[in-house]
């Protein structure tokens, strides 16, 4: 709130729905997607 970044957080309609999704592959985490604004992106 005080960085007035109030449109993060959560999952929800009107909110930016930033994501990364993230797998283990042989003990190391790997990027398997991103998403900014709700489009993918990777």
């Amino acid at each position: 709130d005080v960085l007035g970044l109030n449109d993060r957080g959560e999952l929800a309609v009107g909110k930016r729905a930033d994501l990364w999704q993230v797998r283990i592959f042989q003990e190391v985490p790997v990027v398997s997607g991103v998403w900014r604004e709700g489009r993918r992106v990777i």
